[in-house]
């Protein structure tokens, strides 16, 4: 038996066009994924814990279940995911997290969060600026944010774009159809001072098999050129103790 909440489903009604991109048309195994990526960039301990975009739960629940969290809570857009979400932690709200932001009983009334999680998410916001300050200012002294962002300099796009001019859509990856802002490794970090944080950790993710070319020659550059082969990075910003 699990000690997982069944609170209420607090729901803003349908997504607003000028918030989020449409992830509805994602596939339901999209959102049943278990982050474990993210344990390298994870605090040992987070109390509480809130993710942006939490799909059905999971993440939540394995974070909860290994003990790393004792409270966990969800903020979910899609409808069916967000069903499933609402039986695997303790709080779920449904709808656009901007809108939740300013309602009494919304996310913002269960902070401060140890560890709010904002994984392959904020490149889907119209404003990611902004919402990742309001974010930042529920965060405990020493909370921290815990995110997934696409790298636009990897060089699969950065050699279509130059040498072909192509910029193609895609159904995933980093020039997923549904994303609607693009960073580079300097622009995330900009991103998370902007809103009072320092960023603590910051690991790239790459396909690079040991001993062929692309090890081979970011190991010649002595690592200058894992910027261009991540493909996303793994990132801890954290809110200074006071």
């Amino acid at each position: 038996m699990n000690n997982y909440g069944k609170g209420p489903l607090i729901d803003t009604g349908p997504p607003t066009a000028d918030f989020m991109s449409d992830r509805f048309s994602k596939p339901s195994e999209y959102y049943e994924n278990v982050r474990t990526d993210i344990m390298s960039v994870m605090p040992a301990q987070a109390p509480r814990i809130l993710e942006v975009g939490c799909g059905a739960g999971n993440t939540l629940r394995y974070l909860k279940d290994r003990g790393t969290a004792a409270w966990v809570g969800g903020i979910e857009l899609n409808d069916e995911a967000a069903l499933t979400a609402r039986e695997r932690v303790d709080r779920l709200w449904h709808g656009d997290a901007a809108k939740l932001l300013d309602t009494p009983d919304g996310p913002a009334s269960e902070g401060p969060y140890d560890a709010i999680l904002c994984l392959d998410v904020l490149e889907h916001l119209v404003d990611p600026w902004a919402l990742t300050k309001r974010l930042a200012n529920m965060l405990a002294p020493g909370g921290a944010i815990i995110a997934v962002l696409p790298n636009i300099r990897f060089y699969k796009v950065a050699l279509a774009l130059l040498l072909r001019g192509e910029w193609t859509y895609e159904e995933s990856g980093v020039l997923d159809s549904t994303h609607l802002r693009f960073f580079t490794k300097s622009t995330m970090i900009e991103m998370f001072e902007h809103a009072g944080l320092g960023v603590e950790a910051m690991e790239p993710t790459a396909h690079m098999k040991p001993w062929r070319n692309k090890w081979i020659l970011n190991y010649l550059s002595g690592g200058q050129l894992m910027d261009i082969y991540a493909y996303a990075y793994k990132i801890r910003a954290v809110k200074q103790q006071v």
